[in-house]
């Protein structure tokens, strides 16, 4: 959970109009980490004049309507190819759908950059083709470090999770106190210790509140975290609090830290801010006190973060650090490469079509299994012989004499 975007707040040296980007991810659906990062470089792109396009093995609502938005076409490969096969950058998330892209469907791209926002996620891992690539991404130095165990010939850099303009520029909440009264969880996985905070925190009169799928469930913006005093979250949320000048919890599903401070948060960094970093897992009783007593150290912080977060995950610079770092400057000599005839290419894709045909099964039978359950309730609503029944055939022959051109 938690990011935002604006196009307006987005600016770079590298601005050029006619450019072309494929940007790729398993789904886009859900306000989920690789989601609201594709959707933050697609409007960044945007804004600077790019023709941006989308590639997905699934897409929907409610994340797609925002892409809708921006004017800014997905594509679900799935079902057909994409209506181009030339871009001057691929900047891919997900190896299946960027396999299906270049082996499969021909796709060609002048330059290739493939990010990895896992360590440990088998979606995350890239392609067996990955020292062809201009530039492998990792989201953390645990990321790097995993990356390296296995490619040892390729161009690896990091590229933490980043913030986009809006969020530093957005006005700061002015504090009177140092008081707590509000904070928001934000997480789609609370384990049941955070669930249990709402009624512990009351207590000393400090309202919580949650954002996910437990929660309330909306794409976040800085106008959202206005209101808060503090968060509690890991991941991509914890950079976007840094920037809207919000102490942080580090607290999830793998434990965490606490809060952060300048003595922990090098090691919290190392990890992505997942809590990975401190495996610890307490007691609802436990945290509630440490959320009490250390605040006001946390708040003596904020300077600090915010400082950090503009000069480390600043979103404009980083994407333009990727660009100079892949000569993209140079771009105009460059020949649009092709990848279908490597051996490696091509064993890739045979590793991956099992997978893709898994995927168009399941899409099979969830359709047929729809309409099978519809058909279960038509029965039970409009049974035959009714006048439901006769009025339900009506209309359903008027729909289809309208669609007919009234044939």
């Amino acid at each position: 959970m938690g990011d935002s975007f604006d196009a307006s707040g987005a600016a770079g040296s590298l601005e050029e109009p006619n450019r072309s980007i494929l940007l790729t991810n398993q789904h886009l659906k859900e306000y989920a980490g690789s989601e609201l990062v594709t959707l933050d470089l697609a409007v960044l792109f945007k804004s600077r004049g790019w023709s941006v396009t989308i590639a997905t093995f699934a897409t929907g609502k409610p994340l797609a309507g925002w892409f809708a938005k921006y004017c800014i076409p997905i594509y679900d490969v799935l079902d057909g190819q994409l209506p181009c096969k030339q871009y001057d950058l691929i900047w891919a998330h997900h190896s299946a759908v960027l396999v299906k892209c270049l082996v499969d469907d021909g796709v060609a791209t002048r330059r290739l950059v493939v990010s990895s926002l896992s360590p440990f996620t088998p979606l995350e891992a890239p392609p067996l083709f990955a020292n062809r690539a201009d530039l492998i991404l990792a989201n953390s130095q645990e990321t790097f470090s995993e990356i390296k165990r296995y490619w040892k010939d390729i161009n690896l850099k990091t590229f933490p999770n980043s913030v986009s303009m809006p969020w530093f520029n957005f006005p700061k909440r002015q504090r009177n106190d140092s008081q707590l009264r509000k904070i928001a969880v934000i997480s789609h996985h609370p384990p049941d210790e955070l669930l249990a905070l709402k009624k512990l925190l009351g207590r000393h009169k400090i309202s919580v509140t949650y954002y996910g799928l437990k929660g309330r469930y909306s794409l976040l913006t800085p106008d959202t975290l206005y209101q808060y005093d503090a968060i509690i979250s890991i991941g991509r949320t914890v950079q976007h609090a840094m920037a809207r000048g919000l102490p942080v919890y580090c607290y999830d599903h793998f434990g965490g830290p606490g809060w952060l401070t300048r003595d922990n948060y090098e090691k919290a960094e190392w990890f992505n801010y997942s809590g990975r970093c401190t495996p610890r897992k307490l007691p609802s009783d436990k945290i509630a006190d440490e959320i009490v007593s250390g605040f006001q150290g946390a708040s003596a912080c904020l300077g600090f973060f915010d400082k950090l977060a503009f000069e480390r995950y600043n979103l404009e610079k980083n994407v333009d650090d990727i660009l100079h770092a892949v000569e993209f400057d140079t771009l105009s000599a460059q020949e649009y490469k092709t990848y279908g005839n490597f051996s490696d290419c091509i064993l890739a894709s045979r590793l991956n079509q099992p997978y893709i045909e898994t995927l168009q099964e399941l899409r099979q039978n969830r359709a047929f299994m729809s309409l099978y359950y519809w058909r279960r309730r038509r029965e039970r609503l409009i049974p035959q012989g009714t006048k439901r029944k006769h009025l339900y055939d009506m209309l359903l022959r008027a729909c289809r004499a309208a669609l007919n051109g009234g044939r």
